[in-house]
């Protein structure tokens, strides 16, 4: 029978057999949205990569360090503020979704848009407070630059829920589109402008080889890119809800004290991926010129152009992964978790090789002396095969009602990463940074994986087999 059913196989054609892979069950449909939203981020990784090209070419390695740290701030911030609601949303949509509680779903969207406007707009307030008095004399244009990138954060903590909720809501392409594809595509037409004599200097012979454009019109861009993708996905929001929400739904209550308790140990997950993926470029700030953080900045976009994969099959896993635990079904969320790995291990190591192998053409299309920065290109590479490795391990620990042991872990790791980059930069400087990201996050990921065995007894890491 065995036999017969491999003679099957090999006899259909490979695009039946591509057909039957994609089509039918569950399985296909993940497969599919994995595909979809592997391409998605490939594309915007990409736009984005070569928009930050233009920008160090117009700008100089000088403004585009200084738009570095300024952007790398408002992750930061905009992050932090969301309060955990980001991740979490997808787990309370998925499990609310589950039980028929529909009203219940838009309450909670509801509280956290609530929660994250006060948030964001208070880190907006202390950050450009401390901007504004942290100097002496008259204000520079690069405390201009860190004015805007603060009034920027409450738009990329919006944004950033918003992303949440559609990818809880199942609306993936609508989550992920605006700020992958129409985000940078803005940026570039409106840096462009720039660079043609709207907000740059041209010099003698009027050429791109010798535009300048000012960190504040880039940042000023960037403000208004975030403001453009934070419409849109709030607007598919509000219309998602007039369309799913009965009338005369359940009553209005905010479980505030519940949904902050599972929300805010989550803040740990961002906080670790904000410090592993940007501490580097802010202690860096303090130890090395502008010219150097440029050049560390162009390694991680580089970089940003793989993480695409582990990133699609994340952004899937995510749903798929709550859902399955909701059901109880241990053989289906086993197979679903070592599936998952499989698919964001492979692909993130080939690419990764093809990094290391000619990343030095790369750099050098960010300008002349970009290539010094091969080594820190190869050092984050290895530490993304290490997380692709693991799977989606932290979205499975937060999914599942892990969030706190998660956030112990994190905790940890954290407070090692600080240490490392101020021990490790001013040794080694753009190497010392990359290798404190690379130990951070093998840190994080085998104690997760670890801690994904005991808790949940299924191993999420590419070398893990079914039992079945």
């Amino acid at each position: 029978m065995r036999l017969a059913g491999l003679a099957d196989v090999s006899s259909r054609s490979p695009i039946e057999q591509i057909r039957r892979l994609f089509a039918g069950s569950d399985v296909a449909r993940q497969r599919r949205e994995t595909v979809f939203l592997f391409l998605l981020r490939g594309a915007g990784a990409a736009f984005a990569f070569f928009t930050q090209i233009a920008i160090a070419r117009w700008a100089g390695a000088d403004a585009f360090g200084i738009y570095a740290v300024a952007w790398t701030w408002i992750i930061v911030l905009g992050t932090l503020a969301q309060g955990g609601f980001g991740i979490s949303m997808t787990r309370f949509i998925a499990r609310y979704g589950e039980r028929g509680r529909e009203w219940r779903v838009w309450q909670t969207i509801g509280f956290a848009a609530f929660f994250v406007s006060g948030s964001s707009l208070c880190a907006a307030l202390v950050g450009g407070l401390i901007v504004y008095f942290r100097g002496e004399g008259p204000i520079s244009y690069r405390d201009v630059a860190f004015l805007i990138a603060m009034a920027a954060v409450p738009l990329y903590a919006f944004s950033e829920l918003g992303k949440g909720v559609l990818r809880g809501l199942g609306d993936n392409a609508m989550a992920y589109a605006p700020g992958y594809l129409l985000r940078p595509a803005l940026l570039f037409v409106l840096v462009a402008l720039g660079a043609w004599g709207i907000g740059g200097t041209w010099g003698a012979g009027g050429t791109a080889d010798v535009v300048a454009l000012d960190p504040v019109f880039i940042l000023t861009a960037t403000f208004i890119s975030l403001a453009v993708v934070a419409l849109w996905q709030w607007v598919r929001i509000v219309r998602r809800k007039r369309q799913k929400l009965p009338t005369g739904a359940g009553p209005v209550r905010w479980h505030a004290r519940h949904w902050l308790a599972v929300s805010l140990p989550m803040v740990m997950v961002d906080g670790h991926y904000l410090l592993v993926s940007y501490m580097d470029l802010l202690v860096l700030d303090l130890f090395v010129p502008a010219e150097d953080v440029a050049r560390y900045f162009a390694a991680v976009k580089i970089i940003a152009l793989v993480w695409f994969v582990p990133f699609a099959v994340s952004g899937i896993g995510a749903r798929v992964l709550a859902k399955s635990f909701e059901r109880r079904k241990g053989a289906e969320f086993e197979e679903a978790v070592r599936r998952f790995a499989h698919w964001s291990f492979w692909p993130t190591l080939g690419f990764a090789v093809l990094l290391s192998l000619f990343g030095e053409w790369a750099l050098l299309a960010f300008g002349p002396g970009f290539d010094e920065g091969i080594w820190v290109l190869r050092l984050l590479a290895l530490g993304l095969v290490v997380q692709a490795a693991c799977g989606p391990v932290k979205f499975l620990m937060t999914m599942t009602s892990e969030q706190n042991a998660s956030a112990v872990i994190l905790i940890a790791t954290a407070i090692a990463n600080i240490g490392l980059n101020f021990t490790l930069i001013p040794l080694w400087g753009l190497e010392g940074a990359a290798l404190a990201t690379v130990v951070t996050q093998a840190l994080a990921c085998g104690l997760m994986v670890v801690q994904a065995k005991r808790k949940l007894g299924v191993w999420s890491f590419v070398g893990s087999f079914s039992r079945r």
